[in-house]
């Protein structure tokens, strides 16, 4: 199952467990007249539709306060008073367009109701206005609704970063909730707070391995690998190793045993970059990258020639983040892929990685035919700062793409930089 439809799902199955919202619940827990007083007129209006009948008019109200943090004071326990909104805003395709367009980087689903919209409010405000208002939302957390438990975490899982741990002890105890999308939320809040305590959750994130829900068991396996603890190690290898197990959670347990130093993982990890399934050659590919290992180099090689793209495109871009200087040839030869995605993430690594070696294949790769492999051809060049690259950067300031220009300047500009030093 694809990224995409695995959100769709995600929010299909809340509504499957949790069943159709319930129409009464359309405003805030905080009584109208307690609105503070004196507020400018805007921000007024916008706090009285809060309380409005139509569910898109509460939504856009909880979207607007949050840009006034002036008086964050006043909006944030507004907003977590609306956390138990579940009407439904848009259908299914609605929902589908508007998270393509979505600009807004999230491990949670787009948001579908007032609650979820108010969820997010509150994650973008500031950490500091926040801090303040933390136990409200943690008392939420222990409510009888489902929904609005699920925000709750939505929430936290939506902060750039949380390292309160006041959330801790809750976080663990919901990793045990009867529904599964709660916990699988807790799950996913834990996976990106490394600046928690997160060996206090490995228990209960092992247990969450076994759960009937793949989605469950996927999340939990990502907390897993945040935590970077040995005792799951094994466990996740398991995962890996399971051919009956659901490809999107093996990928998780791949990408988990990446972030654990441990030499346990490599041999299962080059034995999933052969599998049948796509998905997972592609996940243990990203991790073996990764784990810098030696005998990771035969297999990555052999994905930069898989005869699936998304597999090459994946690997390819992979390779430069760990310094994988091995891999230069490999990448030289992947800049004449017939796909472009894969030449581009060929010629970002080879920036990224810095080799010598990479000079004339960028200087090439800046006259390919598509515009996005001549972006990262330009912004390699810029990487390497080598100042034969900067007659052919010249020219690129004419080409017909404003971002290969764009990027073209910023790689003229860094070499300039380096030569004067």
């Amino acid at each position: 199952m694809n990224g995409a439809a695995r959100v769709l799902g995600g929010l299909t199955m809340i509504v499957t467990i949790w069943g159709p919202a319930r129409v009464g619940w359309t405003q805030p827990t905080i009584p109208k007249n307690r609105i503070p007083a004196g507020l400018p007129s805007e921000i007024q209006q916008q706090f009285e539709s809060l309380y409005a009948t139509d569910p898109r008019q509460r939504a856009d109200a909880a979207g607007r306060l949050r840009g006034h943090r002036d008086v964050a004071d006043h909006v944030i326990p507004f907003l977590v008073a609306m956390l138990h909104d579940a009407e439904t805003l848009y259908g299914e395709e609605a929902l589908r367009r508007r998270s393509l367009i979505s600009s807004f980087a999230s491990r949670f689903p787009e948001p579908n109701s007032p609650g979820e919209v108010a969820a997010r409010a509150l994650a973008t405000m500031r950490t500091e206005t926040v801090g303040p208002h933390l136990d409200l939302l943690i008392a939420r957390l222990r409510e009888k609704d489902p929904h609005t438990r699920a925000n709750v975490l939505r929430a936290f899982g939506e902060m750039p970063r949380l390292k309160d741990r006041r959330v801790m002890r809750p976080l663990i105890e919901v990793l045990d909730d009867p529904h599964p999308t709660v916990r699988q939320y807790a799950a996913t809040v834990l996976a990106g707070a490394e600046d928690l305590p997160l060996a206090e959750a490995v228990a209960p994130l092992l247990a969450n391995l076994g759960h009937r829900e793949a989605d469950v068991r996927a999340a939990a396996a990502k907390a897993l690998g945040a935590a970077k603890d040995a005792r799951a190690v094994d466990p996740l290898i398991g995962i890996l190793a399971d051919r009956n197990e659901e490809a999107h959670v093996r990928g998780s347990a791949a990408g988990a045993l990446s972030k654990i130093d441990d030499p346990r993982r490599v041999e299962p990890l080059i034995v999933a970059a052969g599998d049948q399934q796509p998905a997972l050659r592609k996940a243990a590919a990203a991790a073996l990258a990764a784990v810098r290992d030696p005998r990771a180099a035969p297999p990555l090689i052999a994905a930069l020639g898989d005869e699936d793209r998304q597999v090459r495109e994946v690997t390819a871009g992979a390779l430069g983040r760990y310094d994988n200087h091995w891999a230069v040839e490999p990448l030289i030869a992947a800049l004449e892929d017939e796909y472009p995605n894969v030449r581009a993430q060929a010629a970002h690594s080879l920036g990224e990685l810095g080799d010598p070696r990479a000079l004339k294949p960028l200087l090439d790769a800046l006259k390919d035919p598509n515009s996005y492999v001549r972006w990262h051809a330009a912004t390699g060049l810029g990487e390497l700062k080598h100042p034969r690259a900067k007659a052919s950067l010249t020219e690129a300031l004419q080409d017909e793409s404003e971002v290969v220009r764009r990027a073209a300047e910023r790689a003229l500009k860094a070499i300039d930089r380096t030569t004067r030093i």
